[in-house]
C-alpha cells in the first residue's frame, strides 16, 4: 500500500493535494478516462489508530488499482467517493484519434482538475508527464490561473501515493462500467470482458464486425486492418 508521506509533506505546509491518474490508455476501443481525488488532511495526517477509531481502516489498503481484484475496488470506489473530493473526466475515442492518446490523456486529467480551481494547492500526477505543459494543448501558465502552486509527477505514483492511488481506483471501476454499459448499444464486441482492450476476442470480433462508433481508429491493429481515406 502507498505511504502517507507524499500527503505528510505537502500536510505539514499547510497545502491541500489533488491526485489524478488515468486508465485505457492502451485501449483499442472507448474513452480514455481519468480521476482527480482529494482527501482531507483529517485522513492524510491520521495515525493508523486514528483510522481505526474512525473506521477508515480501509484506507490503509488502497494500492493501485492493478493490484486489487475487481470486487475490492468497487468497494473501495464506493468508499473513496463518500469519504473525499472526487472529479471524473474523459476524452472519447474521437479525441484520442484527433489529439493522440498522450495529448487526450493529458487533456482529460486537465478536465478533471479544473474543477479543484482555488480548492487544491497541489497537483500529483502519475507518471513522469505534466498535463499543463504546453506541449500538451494546455495554456501557458494554465496550472497557475487554476491556483495550483505546485504539479508534482510520480512515477508509479498509483504505489505511492494515496491520492493517486484512490484516483486510480476509481477511474479504473468508472470505465470498467461504462464499457459494460457500452455493450449493450454495440453488442458482439465483448466489451463488458476486454474492456476495448486489444485480446483475441475483440481481434476476432473486429475481423467479423468491423469497427463501431467507439473504437480508436489511429490504433494498430485498426488502423491496418481498416485504413482510413
Amino acid at each position: 500500500m502507498p505511504d502517507f508521506l507524499i500527503e505528510k509533506k505537502y500536510a505539514e505546509k499547510k497545502r491541500r493535494v489533488v491526485g489524478v491518474d488515468e486508465v485505457g490508455r492502451g485501449c483499442l476501443a472507448g474513452p480514455v478516462v481519468t480521476a482527480s481525488v482529494s482527501f482531507d488532511q483529517t485522513i492524510t495526517t491520521a495515525s493508523k489508530a486514528n483510522l481505526l477509531e474512525k473506521g477508515m481502516e480501509w484506507v490503509l489498503e488502497l494500492n493501485d488499482s492493478k493490484k486489487l481484484s475487481a470486487p475490492k475496488r468497487k468497494e473501495f470506489s464506493d468508499k473513496i467517493w463518500k469519504n473525499a473530493h472526487v472529479q471524473i473526466s474523459w476524452c472519447l475515442a474521437h479525441e484520442v484519434d484527433q489529439f493522440n492518446i498522450l495529448h487526450a490523456a493529458m487533456i482529460a486529467m486537465r478536465r478533471s482538475l479544473w474543477p479543484f480551481q482555488r480548492l487544491a494547492h497541489v497537483v500529483l500526477v502519475d507518471g513522469n508527464q505534466n498535463p499543463f505543459h504546453p506541449r500538451y494543448r494546455a495554456i501557458k501558465g494554465e496550472a497557475e490561473l487554476l491556483g495550483f502552486e505546485t504539479v508534482e509527477t510520480l512515477v508509479k505514483g498509483d504505489s505511492r501515493s494515496l491520492s493517486i492511488a484512490a484516483a486510480s481506483i476509481v477511474a479504473k471501476v468508472y470505465r470498467d462500467e461504462w464499457m459494460a454499459e457500452l455493450e449493450t448499444y454495440y453488442p458482439g464486441y465483448g466489451f463488458s470482458k476486454h474492456k476495448g482492450y486489444s485480446t483475441a476476442m475483440h481481434q476476432e470480433a473486429l475481423k467479423k464486425l468491423g469497427p463501431c462508433p467507439i473504437h480508436r481508429m489511429t490504433f494498430d491493429p485498426i488502423k491496418t486492418m481498416f485504413p482510413r481515406k
